[in-house]
């Protein structure tokens, strides 16, 4: 209430007291139920508060994890293209080892060829050492043919100096049949064409061994340049090595990307389970809330409702009151008119007792007092009708208890009820004696200002009371329209978390299948590497094995060109 003592209900009938304490309770009741109200929307706006916070940091959880695997695609990406140019430097590395094949099979031919030229050389050397053997055995010939002149020209010490030139002349003879060819025509025709055989043989081992020397020099530059080239070869199998063991380091690397990315996935599918719990929860409590508020809701409608009859009713009731106070007023009126009929009695006594003036000059001018005093009666009733009508404007515009306004009308008829029977004495006392005239005009004064009072009392309360109930409807009118404005927005929130958690949801499936697509793609690059790193591996075996092969091959045929 505005005001701070009860001193206005004194006074009143029991069943506006009754209605009063009832409008009362009603609205603490109502009062509590809003603070009520407002402290369940205060705690659901900061439900929704956390969880649009909540929402907030899972969509930038979830963006960060999309940049993750986008990074992550894009390093598998990279991974596969660095497989294909791996995949083409092995294939490449394979037509080089397919060439370096066919070139150790021209090799190991070249090498069949040089060791058929070897046996050849052998051969023809065997022959060479024959022939020198036999020319050894010529020249032994020839020495012992040069002791036999030695000899004879110390036994012929007789002879003269003609033998001595003779035989000088035909020793020179000898040098010089020998040093030339002329040698052979002393020999027998079989031993000279079996020494120009051995020649010729001798010319063409000697061209064959001029030939094999070039073919073997031509070999040597091919076998240098084979070792240069399987040097280059190690060298790019070895980065091919140091390749391989970056990319498997990488792999690892993306191994414990993908299984820390594993993790987070996981911890970020236990948050999202967490959080789909937590907004299961919420949302059930929000139900839950929004039922009960649907069900305050009908209740403060179901009030409303009795308010508006209950409104109806004092309209009903106010209408009775204001025909009620229209036949008050005729009532006056004919009061007024008993009133100006009693002026009239009194005049014409006062003309029809002159006689008795003199007896009655005191009581004629109290008469006149009276007159006067009945005049201000009427001025006062009057007033009283005007302020009656004021009070019919004012009842229009407002509500009235209907058990107040009952009681007031019943305790008015009973007071006009009363007043016309003093008026009815009044009249019987004014005809016997003018003294209880006097004394009724008194008593009808006093009364007449007393029931004033009670009706300016009434109209006050009744404004009052009217006042309240207007400031109770339009309270509870003011905190329906605000329970329902909050009852929109809780399902407007409601609308909105539902289609957050559903697109979350789908976002999460996403996030899953895009996790599961990684993990496909990285265990298929996985597989790819391995076996990529196997093939590497056997090549590079191959390729080894190979060379030592070459190596060995090229050192067999240094050793038999030695």
């Amino acid at each position: 209430m505005s005001w701070a003592a009860d001193e206005w209900k004194d006074g009143l009938p029991p069943a506006a007291l009754q209605k009063i304490s009832q409008l009362e309770t009603q609205l603490d009741r109502l009062k509590k139920d809003r603070d009520q109200k407002q402290c369940q929307l205060e705690s659901l706006e900061v439900a929704l508060q956390n969880q649009k916070r909540k929402t907030e940091e899972e969509k930038s959880l979830c963006s960060k994890l999309g940049r993750e695997n986008q990074n992550l695609s894009e390093s598998c990406e990279d991974l596969q293209r660095k497989a294909a140019k791996l995949q083409q430097d092995l294939q490449a590395k394979e037509n080089q080892i397919f060439s370096l094949d066919s070139k150790l099979a021209r090799v190991k031919q070249l090498e069949g060829d040089s060791d058929k030229a070897q046996a050849e050389q052998n051969q023809l050397r065997s022959q060479l050492e024959q022939l020198e053997q036999e020319r050894g055995k010529l020249q032994k010939e020839n020495q012992e043919l040069q002791e036999k002149l030695k000899t004879s020209k110390s036994s012929s010490d007789t002879g003269g100096d003609v033998l001595k030139t003779q035989d000088v002349q035909q020793a020179k003879g000898e040098r010089s049949r020998w040093g030339s060819s002329d040698w052979k025509e002393d020999l027998p025709p079989k031993a000279v064409q079996q020494f120009e055989q051995l020649e010729q043989q001798l010319d063409k081992m000697r061209r064959e061994r001029d030939q094999k020397q070039c073919q073997l020099d031509s070999l040597d530059q091919a076998l240098q340049n084979q070792k240069r080239k399987t040097e280059e070869e190690k060298a790019q199998a070895a980065s091919i090595q140091r390749e391989l063991i970056a990319l498997s380091e990488t792999c690892e690397e993306l191994e414990q990307k993908r299984s820390k990315l594993q993790h987070e996935l996981t911890n970020r599918d236990n948050q999202v389970s967490f959080l789909t719990g937590q907004l299961n929860s919420s949302k059930s409590n929000l139900e839950k809330e929004l039922a009960k508020a649907q069900s305050e809701q009908q209740r403060l409608q179901g009030e409303n409702v009795r308010l508006e009859k209950e409104v109806q009713s004092l309209q009903q009731s106010k209408k009775e009151l204001t025909d009620k106070m229209a036949s008050s007023d005729q009532a006056l009126q004919s009061h007024n008119s008993i009133v100006a009929q009693l002026k009239a009695q009194l005049e014409s006594a006062n003309s029809e007792k002159d006689t008795m003036a003199k007896k009655l000059e005191d009581k004629m001018e109290e008469a006149k007092k009276l007159a006067e005093e009945m005049k201000g009666v009427q001025d006062s009733v009057k007033q009283q009708t005007e302020q009656n009508d004021k009070l019919r404007a004012t009842i229009m515009d407002k509500d009235l208890s209907l058990e107040a306004a009952l009681a007031d009308s019943e305790q008015f008829k009973a007071q006009c009820a009363e007043k016309d029977s003093q008026i009815f004495t009044m009249n019987k006392d004014l005809q016997t004696t003018k003294a209880e005239l006097a004394e009724v005009t008194k008593s009808l004064d006093s009364k007449l200002k007393s029931l004033r009072e009670e009706l300016e009392q009434h109209s006050k309360k009744s404004q009052i009371e009217l006042a309240e109930k207007e400031e109770v409807v339009t309270s509870q009118a003011a905190e329906i329209s605000t329970l329902k404005k909050e009852l929109d927005k809780v399902r407007h929130c409601f609308t909105e978390l539902t289609s957050q958690h559903d697109r979350l949801r789908h976002s999460m499936q996403d996030l899953q299948e895009e996790k599961l697509a990684v993990e496909a793609n990285c265990r298929k690059l996985e597989d790819e590497l391995d076996l990529a790193a196997q093939q590497a591996r056997g090549m590079a075996d191959a390729h080894a094995t190979a060379l030592t092969n070459i190596q060995l091959t090229n050192r067999e045929l240094q050793n038999s060109l030695k």
